[in-house]
């Protein structure tokens, strides 16, 4: 599991208190803002985006104000940046799209999405999503405090460290390893109530706890050295517990894998999914053998959502597009979220 370096600059500016977005632009451009200043980078001020926001260096730093993105609002990345809340407050509605995204104190809550993260950790934080993300690792640390309502989703892996409530409704999915493990010697604590779909190893170490009454499909091994508790589904290929040193209520089901890991993984190439032409000229299919229709949306290059809509017959015709790079997010309840770069001629 990936840890989590930041690199900030302290600039001079002033504390303005409440700062408003007027127009779209660079996060340290002073005319994108109300203020005609850069927003604190000591994290005092209270920031508002209702615009497409480009951080181009440096960082976003948030200790003791807030950061609200509203419904039109967008803070997105230009090239590998990270953005720390060191306390304070987040309240994401649009589109949060940064490598590295840390919450290591505060409350935040995420009703909109998070996209193609490289990184997501909280520790010493409450952090609730009914919204989507999408992120290579994930670690819920030690003090980290996450509620689930919406849908997680990560190519790499997945640990909990802290309290971990997946609530009905909520889904969680790794294409690699789970792990229930607090590494000093605590206790990591992990409710589901939804679904968690497991691409490779499941791990709920001694001392942890898993719990709830939703469901689990592990796709490879599994070892339980800690507490299984409540009356969740357990579905892997042996139809068990490949390693058992710990307790199981009788309340825990198993059952033997079958279809699931085939449709629970976002892997292109499982899928053999594929957008063509790409580049295009405005006109694009996105060719599978599994999927028949599904849901898309496409963001331009600093996150603003451009079109969305459903497929017919696999194909997204979007005519009047711009030359550029674009972000083509397609759904479907079967696979999750899968993400690609789209290129306007």
């Amino acid at each position: 599991m990936k840890r989590i370096l930041f690199i900030l600059c302290i600039f001079s500016s002033y504390t303005f208190g409440q700062i408003n977005s007027t127009q779209n632009g660079d996060w340290y451009n002073p005319t994108t803002w109300d203020c005609f200043c850069i927003p604190n980078p000591l994290g005092t001020d209270d920031i508002i985006v209702s615009h497409a926001v480009i951080v181009n260096g440096n960082g976003v730093y948030v200790s003791t104000g807030s950061l609200t993105i509203t419904s039109s609002g967008s803070v997105v990345q230009a090239l590998d940046e990270s953005i720390l809340f060191d306390g304070g407050q987040m309240n994401n509605a649009g589109i949060l799209n940064m490598r590295r995204v840390a919450f290591t104190g505060g409350t935040h809550l995420n009703t909109g999405s998070f996209l193609n993260l490289d990184s997501l950790w909280v520790t010493n934080a409450l952090f609730s999503n009914s919204g989507l993300i999408t992120t290579y690792d994930f670690l819920n640390d030690i003090g980290g405090e996450t509620v689930n309502t919406g849908h997680i989703d990560m190519t790499h892996q997945f640990m909990n460290q802290g309290f971990f409530d997946n609530q009905i409704n909520g889904t969680l999915s790794t294409e690699d390893d789970y792990s229930n493990w607090n590494l000093i010697g605590g206790s990591a604590y992990f409710n589901n109530d939804g679904l968690v779909e497991i691409g490779h190893n499941f791990i709920n170490e001694s001392g942890d706890t898993i719990a709830g009454s939703g469901q689990y499909i592990v796709c490879n091994l599994s070892t339980n050295n800690g507490g299984f508790v409540g009356s969740f589904s357990f579905l892997s290929p042996s139809g068990g517990v490949n390693v058992q040193n710990g307790t199981i209520e009788p309340g825990i089901t198993f059952s033997t894998v079958t279809t699931e890991c085939s449709a629970s993984i976002e892997d292109d190439e499982v899928f053999d999914l594929k957008v063509i032409p790409n580049p295009c000229d405005g006109e694009f299919s996105i060719v599978t053998s599994f999927l028949s229709d599904f849901e898309y949306c496409l963001y331009s290059f600093d996150g603003r959502l451009v079109r969305s809509g459903y497929t017919f017959n696999n194909s997204v015709k979007l005519r009047k597009l711009t030359r550029g790079t674009y972000y083509l997010l397609v759904t479907s309840s079967k696979i999750g979220s899968i993400n690609f770069k789209v290129i306007v001629r």
